[in-house]
């Protein structure tokens, strides 16, 4: 065999493999798979101040983590900050969706492949980001009925994100929203209960897109955890 046909044959085991249907997987049109919500109004003003503070939240948790000489496996890695910035900048603030397969994160944040996936369990252990496996039918006459396709991403802060890394979140984003014309009195408790009425209804929408959202738990098996 010539080493073009190696190649060839080399790259045909890593495409199955890659389209190879993993657990938890839901089609893209189960309504398990729509986790998609918009952010926050939908604008572009909203949309810019959310991913703002997301970027921001992320910056001072790596920075925090090295000055902690923090360890752990899940470290974040600079690289992370530039693959999920990768990410955001295809978020679609009208809906919310979000489903860039890894070839496309790894290629707008200049990375290879695996360094991609390994970034963005990172995010995921860290509260950043979620996701949920999809499928779609194969209408090739070739494999099995149904092959995998991207990942449907969604953000669930609240639920995933340690105390202190949602509260510089919530900080950013509040200020961030203030600068569109949202105002809270100077006197008023940091809680977002005693916000202005206009910054508050902008965090409710945050909150009830992810109360929208089912808990992930390894009981209903919903959405796959880190690793899988």
């Amino acid at each position: 065999m010539t080493a073009r046909t190696f190649g060839a044959i080399a790259q045909g085991m890593v495409e199955r493999k890659n389209s190879a249907v993993h657990r938890n997987s839901y089609d893209v049109d189960d309504e398990r798979a729509q986790v998609f919500r918009k952010i926050g109004d939908g604008s572009k003003q909203q949309g810019f101040a959310h991913i703002g503070a997301m970027r921001e939240t992320l910056k001072a948790l790596i920075k925090q983590q090295r000055a902690e000489r923090y360890k752990a496996p899940d470290r974040l890695q600079r690289t992370d900050y530039y693959v999920y910035d990768a990410i955001l900048s295809l978020l679609d603030f009208k809906t919310g969706a979000l489903f860039p397969a890894y070839n496309e994160i790894a290629k707008q944040a200049a990375v290879c492949r695996q360094v991609a996936i390994d970034s963005v369990n990172r995010l995921k252990a860290h509260g950043f980001i979620n996701w949920v496996r999809r499928s779609i039918r194969n209408d090739d006459d070739e494999g099995p009925a149904r092959k995998q396709t991207s990942n449907a991403y969604f953000f669930d802060f609240r639920r995933r994100m340690a105390k202190r890394v949602w509260q510089t979140f919530i900080k950013a984003l509040t200020r961030n929203l203030k600068r569109l014309g949202a105002s809270r009195p100077a006197s008023a408790p940091s809680t977002p209960k005693a916000m202005a009425p206009a910054l508050q209804a902008a965090l409710d929408r945050l909150d009830r897109a992810v109360d929208q959202v089912p808990r992930p738990s390894l009981e209903n098996g919903l959405y796959p955890q880190v690793g899988d």
